[in-house]
């Protein structure tokens, strides 16, 4: 009987440790369900039927249904049920508050807790049997195998990468992913996940609220000052399946954009890479886009530029064309409410301001006119004022200005309290 119980709880945790490489490598997107799944779900099953059986057994001989285990394994069915409590509270906490599909937050929801425990129940059954048989008791090397079984669930407690030699690579990378939640905060979940070293990135959801576009960066390069050198724009739906590119070319395509009939996405193409700073004293300029920044004797950081804004179809139908080509940088468009005309900021005139221009590109218009970098322009509703960032007194602001009328645009200032307030919208 001894025996029988380390063989069924060797196979459960070779079947979890199965689950747990495939999460880990990015084969299993599903914590719950996957094809790796199945050997530790046949696993808890084989363990089940076992242990009905034994209770029909006791049934059939007038026994009670906790007598049907021999002294000390009665923690076998106990595991069991907590497994299936675990099934059903998981199921409901799930579709209830959402957890992430994978990583340390989702199993530290507190429905995993009754997996542990349940595991453990199972796996300690042969130890707990030797303890209570006391020093005439039999079973010694199945008890010294369930003490190892009971050690390994350790494995649970180690979340970095370095700590598991069965990695095929380290996916818990400090990448930037999309997550959803309620206004309120609840219900956080994640929807586009890195796993290959790539980042989810900028994230704008559709005017219907059916599907996702987001800026997809390559993994770091060590040799480019550990930076990605490209990124593309994809699709996803809602829920984050789907995940598809829209625009893949050379550079860094980000800030996507749509357009009020969800029939366009802008979005900024930065042909020389994606929008890295560094300080430093400036140095001359290479000719070729990149500014040399003297950190040391002889050396140089690039710092990528080329700024345009560019339009695609969301269908994919036809190639994505481009809007400005000023001398200066052109960033972050933003559709107006009608959907006629673009918000947007530019360096072509010095320091960046914001700019106003009609959907196709055509009539560009500088809305500010100030010292200050003025970046990170929203609409209102009414399509009537844009709210956007500056630090017209040394400190980064929100203001608000109108939109109508020929001239330049007078800011008025939406926050004045200490601090830098950001990213209105």
């Amino acid at each position: 009987f001894a025996w029988l119980s380390v063989f069924l709880a060797t196979w459960i945790m070779l079947g979890l440790t199965l689950v747990s490489w495939a999460l880990n490598n990015g084969r299993a997107t599903d914590v719950g369900a996957s094809p790796y799944h199945i050997p530790a779900y046949l696993g808890l099953a084989a363990l089940g039927v076992f242990c009905l059986a034994l209770v029909a057994r006791a049934k059939r001989g007038g026994r009670r249904w906790y007598e049907a285990f021999p002294a000390g394994y009665g923690t076998l069915g106990a595991g069991i049920l907590v497994i299936l409590a675990f099934i059903v509270a998981d199921v409901g906490w799930r579709e209830g508050v959402g957890v992430a599909r994978f990583g340390i937050e989702n199993w530290l929801a507190p429905t995993r807790i009754l997996l542990v425990v349940g595991i453990f129940l199972i796996a300690v059954t042969p130890l707990r049997a030797r303890l209570m048989a006391g020093p005439s008791g039999t079973g010694q090397w199945p008890a010294v195998v369930s003490a190892g079984f009971v050690l390994a669930l350790a494995w649970g407690a180690s979340f970095h990468p370095a700590a598991n030699p069965w990695m095929e690579r380290a996916v818990f990378d400090q990448n930037s992913e999309v997550w959803a939640m309620d206004e309120d905060g609840a219900h956080q979940t994640r929807l586009i996940e890195s796993r290959d070293g790539s980042a989810a990135w900028n994230p704008a959801l559709s005017p219907k609220g059916t599907m996702i576009a987001y800026s997809r960066l390559s993994p770091r390069d060590p040799s480019a000052g550990n930076i990605p050198k490209d990124a593309d724009i994809w699709l996803a739906n809602v829920d984050g399946s789907g995940a598809r590119p829209l625009v893949v070319r050379e550079g860094f395509q980000w800030l996507p954009h749509w357009s009020p009939d969800g029939e366009w996405i802008v979005f900024t193409d930065e042909l020389e890479g994606g929008p890295w700073m560094a300080s430093g004293p400036q140095g001359p300029e290479s000719g070729n886009g990149l500014l040399g920044l003297g950190f040391g004797p002889g050396s140089s950081t690039p710092v990528r530029r080329h700024a345009r804004i560019w339009r695609v179809r969301v269908d994919g139908n036809g190639p994505p064309e481009q809007l400005t080509d000023s001398a200066g940088d052109d960033r972050a468009a933003a559709y107006s409410p009608d959907g006629t005309r673009l918000v947007f900021d530019s360096s072509r005139d010095g320091n960046t301001q914001i700019y106003l221009m009609d959907a196709n590109g055509s009539n560009p218009r500088r809305l500010t006119q100030d010292d200050s970098d003025d970046w990170g322009a929203s609409w209102s509703p009414s399509g009537k004022q844009i709210a956007f960032n500056a630090a017209l007194t040394g400190e980064m602001q929100i203001y608000v200005l109108g939109v109508d009328g020929n001239g330049p645009a007078i800011p008025i200032a939406l926050t004045s309290d200490p601090g830098s307030h950001i990213t209105p919208s």
